[in-house]
C-alpha cells in the first residue's frame, strides 16, 4: 500500500481547525495531538478524503502506521534542512504571537501579498514562512511610510514647518518606536560599559593624573 504523509501548510491548517489551537503551541508529547497531526498529514496527500474515525481504524495496523510515520519522518527530515534558527522571543513578542496561527499567516500571504493559494497550501515549505512573512512586512511598512511621506508634503504648506520638521513628527509607526527604543538601550549599555572602563582605568590612567591644584 502506497501511503504518503506530508506536513505541508494545508495539513497544519487542518490540525489547527480540528483542535482549535495554534500549531505554534502544539504539545508533541501529547498522543491525541500527534494522532490528529498524523491524520492531517496523511489525508492532505490522499486522493480521496476520509474522516478521522476511519483513520483511527487504520491505526490498528502496525504496517500502515509504520508506513505513515516513515513517510512523514522522511519529509520532515528533508524540510528541516532549510530551517533557520529563530531568535528567542522576548516577553512582548511572545504575547504578540500568543493567538497567531499558521492558518492566519497563510491567509495573509494569499490575501495581502497575493501569493498563489495552491503554492502556499501545498508546495511551500513550513520553513519558508518566516522568509515570506518578513518580505510582506517590509512591503507593508514601505507602503505605510510612503503614504505618510506624501501626507507630510501635502500638509506642509499649511502648517508651521518649525513644529513639523519631518514625517515622523506627523506620525510614528510602532516599528520606528521599537527601533528608537532599541538604539536608546544600546546607547545606554555602551555608556555604562564606557563608564566601567573609565572607573577601571582602561581609558585613562587615574594614578597618572595630577590631582593637586596647580599653584
Amino acid at each position: 500500500m502506497d501511503i504518503k504523509s506530508r506536513l505541508d501548510i494545508e495539513a497544519i491548517v487542518r490540525w489547527e481547525q480540528m483542535t482549535g489551537r495554534s500549531f505554534l503551541h502544539m504539545d508533541f508529547s501529547d498522543e491525541n495531538d500527534m494522532r490528529r497531526l498524523l491524520y492531517c498529514a496523511t489525508v492532505a496527500c490522499a486522493a480521496e478524503p476520509f474522516t478521522f474515525d476511519v483513520f483511527e481504524q487504520t491505526l490498528q495496523s502496525e504496517k500502515i502506521v509504520a508506513a505513515e510515520v516513515r513517510s512523514l519522518t522522511a519529509y520532515s527530515a528533508f524540510a528541516a534542512q532549510f530551517s533557520r534558527k529563530q531568535k528567542i522571543a522576548g516577553k512582548s513578542d511572545a504575547c504578540a504571537t500568543q493567538n497567531v496561527t499558521i492558518g492566519s499567516i497563510a491567509a495573509k500571504l494569499i490575501v495581502s501579498a497575493g501569493m498563489d493559494a495552491h503554492f502556499v497550501m501545498h508546495e511551500m515549505l513550513v520553513e519558508d514562512l518566516p522568509m515570506y512573512i518578513e518580505a510582506l512586512n517590509d512591503k507593508l511598512r514601505h507602503e505605510e511610510e510612503s503614504r505618510r511621506l506624501w501626507t507630510f508634503y501635502a500638509i506642509l504648506p499649511h502648517v508651521d514647518g518649525k513644529k513639523l520638521k519631518n514625517p515622523q513628527k506627523l506620525h510614528i509607526f510602532p516599528w520606528e518606536a521599537e527601533e528608537a527604543a532599541r538604539k536608546a538601550r544600546e546607547e545606554l549599555v555602551r555608556s555604562e560599559q564606557e563608564f566601567r572602563r573609565f572607573m577601571n582605568g582602561e581609558l585613562i590612567d587615574l594614578n597618572a593624573v595630577q590631582w593637586r591644584k596647580k599653584s
